[in-house]
């Protein structure tokens, strides 16, 4: 069980999501991190947003921020988790395009050495051929080593509809624009990371592969704040 709480900072009101879990007793306790507003038992991390547009996002663990190792897990400087990025068509028949760049999970293990130190958002943006869907976008270089790329699953256009369609086989119910696939460049043949929108407040969050349950969770947050920042402009 995951739970996150929103603020908003910054000149800019940049969202701010820290997740932890709740205070139940019939979860095993996870030491709290000192750094601020997250200084409650049971963090485990955050996600955040770097701009109004909320079109990019990074993920970090509940280790402590760059010069305060005084905090933290155990006084660890936190690792980035994920980077988001979201990029909106100009036309109706064209759908966003997002991708996700994660580290490899054997480079998260305890006590492994990262095999890619770079910032995650700036390695993401920076990579040629990445916006468009699986299958449907220009040729991509390989991510870093030590690193997954995930990429939007390309939906079917539906002409009697007249939308994007794609396949969640029971797992959605409802029309959405927060209903998405992402699939892993390295196999595509599955989804990695699937939200499908059950009913009104209700939805489902199926992974599998390179993903944790954690920085899914974060994923389906980036998601959910980029959706609302479209409604809003």
């Amino acid at each position: 069980v995951l739970e996150a709480s929103r603020s908003r900072k910054g000149k800019l009101n940049n969202a701010h999501y820290h997740i932890r879990l709740p205070p139940d007793p019939r979860l095993a306790p996870v030491a709290g991190a000192d750094d601020g507003a997250a200084s409650e038992k049971g963090y485990c991390g955050k996600i955040r947003s770097f701009n109004l547009s909320g079109a990019n996002f990074v993920c970090y663990d509940d280790g402590a921020k760059p010069g305060q190792h005084h905090g933290g897990a155990g006084g660890r400087v936190r690792r980035q988790m994920l980077a988001v990025t979201f990029n909106k068509a100009n036309s109706r028949r064209a759908p966003m395009t997002m991708r996700v760049l994660a580290p490899s999970p054997a480079t998260l293990a305890p006590g492994a050495t990262p095999a890619h130190g770079h910032d995650l958002l700036d390695t993401l943006q920076g990579m040629s051929g990445a916006a468009g869907p699986v299958g449907h976008e220009a040729p991509v270089s390989p991510p870093p080593e030590g690193t997954e790329l995930l990429r939007l699953v390309p939906p079917k256009w539906n002409e009697e509809g007249g939308m994007y369609q794609l396949s969640y086989e029971g797992r959605a119910c409802c029309m959405s624009n927060k209903n998405v696939q992402l699939a892993n460049v390295a196999d595509d043949g599955v989804a990695t990371l699937q939200v499908g929108k059950l009913r009104k407040d209700m939805f489902n969050m199926d992974l599998r592969g390179v993903l944790s349950p954690f920085q899914a969770f974060a994923i389906a947050l980036a998601i959910f704040d980029q959706s609302s920042v479209r409604r809003r402009f």
